[in-house]
């Protein structure tokens, strides 16, 4: 996936959730955060970034603030990117685990919830969840870095197709490179992080890639491995 025009610029505060302060050539401006994660270790004042000017929207925050860069490189922040480096990664046969599988639908209605995507493949439908992850402590990427119900009503649609008979995945993308590994942030959130250890018990696929990134450019890179029962950091 080829970035728009990048600017660089430094992070000076995150206002709140979703805005940020960042100076660009010498000026302030507002910045969209596109994330809802906490992101703690990555939006420090000081911190190199690199957003996405919006010059035609409404918004008050005319620029997206897109990477991060920490100690071990570039880091997205930008939560939206998940899905769509799923679709190209799929589409250009780069998941060996799904070869032969089709994208079919989007948000995909599975009881209270939406799902991202349902796949085709030879065996019927897929059901897919992506998530999008950005924590990392000591070389291992950890997800959520806050509270998510939601994420944990996603993982029981999930197994309960998988329960009825059907096929379902759970998948990380994880948007850094300076990682090994990959486990549920236990301690962050033991609701969710247990949620994945029955969904892999319930034979759903839980899989986690990295991705490559470079200012022109970020790609789902190599897989990862999955460790459940490890206890994460809660400081996100």
């Amino acid at each position: 996936m080829e970035f728009n025009r990048l600017v660089p610029g430094v992070l000076l505060e995150r206002k709140n959730r979703f805005v940020a302060t960042v100076k660009i050539e010498g000026e302030e401006h507002l910045a969209h955060v596109p994330s809802t994660g906490r992101l703690g270790e990555l939006m420090q004042k000081g911190a190199p970034v690199f957003l996405n000017p919006r010059p035609e929207t409404s918004r008050k925050t005319r620029w997206d603030l897109i990477l991060v860069k920490a100690p071990g490189g570039l880091v997205a922040v930008d939560s939206r990117l998940a899905t769509s480096l799923f679709a190209e990664a799929l589409l250009a046969g780069d998941l060996a685990e799904l070869k032969g599988m089709t994208l079919g639908r989007k948000e995909v209605r599975v009881g209270q919830s939406r799902l991202d995507f349902q796949l085709h493949s030879p065996e019927g439908p897929v059901l897919v969840e992506v998530k999008s992850v950005n924590l990392m402590r000591e070389g291992m990427a950890l997800f959520p870095d806050a509270p998510t119900s939601r994420g944990t009503r996603h993982i029981e649609e999930l197994i309960r197709v998988q329960e009825n008979g059907g096929k379902s995945l759970l998948f990380f993308a994880v948007q850094r490179e300076d990682v090994s590994s990959f486990a549920p942030n236990q301690a962050m959130d033991p609701d969710f992080a247990g949620g994945v250890v029955r969904a892999r018990q319930a034979g759903v696929l839980v899989l986690a890639y990295k991705c490559e990134i470079s200012i022109p450019r970020i790609k789902l890179g190599e897989r990862i491995e999955v460790i459940l029962g490890k206890v994460g950091d809660m400081n996100g």
